[in-house]
This record gives C-alpha cells, sequence and structure tokens, in this order.
C-alpha cells in the first residue's frame, strides 16, 4: 500500500469515525487488520498513518475497559514489539 493508498484510507476511516461519532472494538479490528496488511506487503506505514492509528487507537481506550479491548490492547503492544525486533 502506497502512502496516497494510506493517506485516502486515513480519509475514508476518519469520515466514517465521525459519522458514526465513536470508534469500536470493529473499528479498532479494522484499522488493525489494514495495519497488518500494509505490513504483510512489506511496506512501512507512513508517519501521518502511524499518527492516525495511535490516534484512534488512544481516542477508543479511552471508553470503558472490556475484556476484549484489553485483549486488543495486548495485541497492540505485541505487534509493536514485534515491529521493533524486526528493526
Amino acid at each position: 500500500m502506497t502512502f496516497d493508498e494510506q493517506d485516502s484510507l486515513i480519509e475514508s476511516l476518519n469520515a466514517a469515525y465521525d459519522k458514526a461519532g465513536t470508534i469500536t472494538d470493529e473499528d479498532i479490528k479494522e484499522l488493525f487488520a489494514k495495519k497488518n496488511a500494509i505490513a504483510d506487503e512489506d511496506e512501512q506505514t507512513s508517519y501521518e498513518f502511524d499518527e492516525f492509528f495511535a490516534e484512534v487507537v488512544s481516542k477508543w481506550a479511552q471508553d470503558e475497559l472490556t475484556d476484549e479491548k484489553a485483549q486488543l490492547l495486548l495485541n497492540l503492544c505485541l505487534l509493536y514489539t514485534s515491529d521493533a525486533a524486526d528493526e
């Protein structure tokens, strides 16, 4: 996924989150899937995508903590730990 494609993805996801007024667990799963797809292509994510990813996860994490949310946050930590180990 090129940086331009990532920018388009950010715009479409941002519009969807703004329209819904909330970020759901399903939204986060979709965002993780997109980030994983980029990694599977051995592509780097843009600074803008990483910033967007962190902002969305941060907003989502501020809501009530559920078991599923805790598991997704753990997966996020493992994802970044794994990425750092690759470098």
